[in-house]
């Protein structure tokens, strides 16, 4: 196909005037690029919802896991109310303070 270069299609674009041949070239170019705009947005849909899923399951994961701590933090100090001890033990991974 002729003008398949980005330089060649800039001179195109560049001319005063355009002659039939010109007009059908770029009709003939903006017709593929549609076509390839069509074709690729359906790939383009699916990596995204396939990223957007992956963050939201590592989201709902941190937010568990947070939540998790909090409430065996809350109980451990509920525990250690109940028996009279001053602090509650400390859970894995937790430093002292």
């Amino acid at each position: 196909m002729a003008g398949c270069s980005a330089h060649e299609d800039e001179t195109l674009l560049e001319k005063k005037s355009l002659n039939k041949a010109d007009r059908e070239e770029i009709l003939k170019k903006f017709y593929m690029v549609m076509m390839q705009v069509k074709q690729n947005v359906p790939f383009m849909l699916e990596q995204f919802e396939e990223a957007t899923g992956k963050v939201v399951t590592h989201a709902k994961a941190e937010v568990d896991a947070f939540m998790t701590h909090n409430v065996m933090s809350e109980g451990l100090r509920a525990l250690a109310d109940k028996i009279g001890e001053k602090e509650p033990p400390k859970l894995p991974g937790e430093s002292g303070g």
